[in-house]
């Protein structure tokens, strides 16, 4: 009698080991995923990707991200994450701020300045000085670590022969508000709950996420709320790489997840 009924006990323990197991696989493949991802050297990786569901996406972590800029062109790609929703955002000479505070950099973030041709002969001279003697004329680009950066390098970058005129191909996409890869801001990130009334300024700075992300055409004068939590990205190596600069805020909906494992 009791041989029947440890058989049968068995295979009762059995069958809910394997109903446990396949929702065990279940949820990692849902969690789990493989995407071919452009990284920061240019190349494209199959990586493992995990998706945050059950953390809040952090600054300063590198994920998974789809991207699109302002002509359509999309991209799946590993950034990191320097802005949360709520944030408030500038680059001014490069250095990214958040909050009213410069982020800590990555050691090999690198950026660079694109002397303008109309650069004097006097600056050039007192730039190469700083450069360790390199010989410098108009239309050259210089290209630092910007961990290394001195004082006396801050100083001359932000002369105005050295900043680059506003860059349409950059978000928000429009000469008014004079933004370039360098000089950005200040822009808060809009965080899910919002309401943004669209005054002359919102209007540039805001319309395009809006619009992209949210499926709202957006007009001077009206007000919007947010439906959405946005993030801003930045990549290691600025002169090469895609990031929020060129695609604007990211939609929470449109981070992948933290990638795990390159293959």
């Amino acid at each position: 009698m009791k041989r029947p009924l440890i058989r049968k006990s068995l295979r009762r323990f059995a069958i809910a080991l394997g109903v446990v197991a396949v929702a065990v696989l279940l949820l990692v493949l849902w969690l789990v995923s493989i995407h071919k991802l452009c990284s920061e050297d240019g190349e494209q990786h199959w990586c493992v990707v995990r998706k945050s569901i059950f953390e809040h996406v952090m600054r300063n972590q590198r994920m998974a991200v789809h991207a699109t800029d302002a002509e359509g062109h999309s991209v799946e790609m590993i950034t990191r994450i320097v802005a949360r929703p709520g944030d408030t955002v500038e680059i001014n000479d490069g250095f990214v701020y958040v909050n009213g505070n410069v982020i800590d950099e990555p050691s090999k973030a690198k950026c660079s300045f694109v002397i303008s041709q109309h650069a004097s002969f006097k600056l050039l001279h007192q730039l190469e000085r700083i450069a360790d003697g390199q010989t410098l004329s108009a239309c050259d680009t210089i290209r630092f670590q910007l961990d290394e950066i001195n004082p006396e390098w801050k100083r001359f970058l932000r002369a105005p022969e050295l900043r680059n005129i506003p860059d349409r191909r950059l978000y928000p996409y429009s000469d008014i508000v004079q933004w370039n890869a360098y000089h950005m801001g200040p822009f808060r990130l809009p965080s899910k709950g919002d309401t943004i009334v669209m005054n002359s300024r919102n209007y540039v700075v805001y319309k395009p996420v809006i619009e992209r992300y949210e499926g709202v055409t957006i007009e001077k004068g009206m007000t919007h709320v947010i439906e959405n939590d946005y993030y801003w990205s930045m990549s290691d190596d600025r002169d090469v790489c895609f990031d929020s600069r060129f695609f604007g805020p990211i939609a929470d909906d449109d981070i992948l997840g933290i990638v795990e494992l390159k293959l």
